[in-house]
């Protein structure tokens, strides 16, 4: 059941705690701009010392304050435990469980910002959210992929490349491999399309859902591709050791 909590930013979704020599209800806010590029770090690793001087000089009492940009974190009666010598257990279980439910409305925007740079760094900050399974924000990420039309330019391949270099970081889902079997289907491949085609058959070919990427593969009309792009594409359905495009 979920409880009632005071507005401070120690029951924020931004607050992160600073737990270095064990309890404390001191922490950093990761909606501060100066911690975006640790953000991974300290949220994956739980690395402290890629920026423990800023988070020293950053860190404040949660209990003290709060701000325009409070955003609730989903705590629950469960999670409410005195401490003990499972502290820090407890404090990863709910860093995972506020992580699972944050709100994606701020990367939404920011995707939808016609600045590559910006939807890049909301990708970055989706992605955490999906190793916690978070489940809007897997959503966001495979609707944002599905959207990208197949690349044509050498930007369009490098962007759409960058993009599947995020994703790769969680798990390619079945949306995201029927995304990458359309981009098969539909980008004309030359020169400049070579290595995103190569890129897709690597990633089918290394990714745990065979079935699906089978499924998916069988689908596509073969006749249209070159005999050296269709062989590529039947030993990754027959299961045959896969060389790059």
């Amino acid at each position: 059941m979920k409880i009632e909590e005071e507005k401070t930013c120690i029951n924020c979704n931004y607050f992160f705690p600073y737990f270095v020599k064990g309890p404390t209800e001191e922490g950093i806010c990761l909606n501060d701009p100066v911690f975006e590029p640790y953000i991974d770090e300290l949220l994956e690793n739980q690395n402290y010392k890629i920026c423990l001087d800023l988070v020293k000089s950053k860190k404040f009492n949660g209990n003290d304050n709060t701000c325009e940009k409070f955003e609730m974190a989903e705590i629950f009666e469960e999670d409410i435990v005195s401490f003990n010598n499972e502290d820090e257990k407890i404090s990863m279980e709910a860093v995972s469980k506020i992580l699972k439910n944050k709100s994606i409305d701020e990367y939404r925007i920011k995707l939808m910002n016609e600045d590559k740079n910006l939807q890049i760094e909301a990708l970055n900050g989706l992605s955490i959210l999906t190793i916690y399974k978070n489940k809007e924000a897997i959503k966001l990420m495979n609707e944002y992929f599905k959207s990208i039309p197949p690349p044509e330019s050498l930007e369009e391949v490098h962007h759409k490349m960058n993009v599947l270099t995020i994703i790769s970081k969680g798990e390619i889902n079945r949306e995201i491999i029927k995304t990458l079997v359309t981009d098969l289907k539909y980008t004309k491949s030359n020169n400049t399309t070579r290595q995103w085609i190569s890129e897709i058959l690597k990633e089918l070919s290394s990714n745990k859902n065979t079935e699906i990427v089978k499924q998916s593969l069988q689908k596509l009309p073969l006749g249209q591709f070159s005999y050296k792009l269709r062989k590529k594409i039947e030993n990754i359905i027959y299961g045959v050791d896969y060389e790059i495009y």
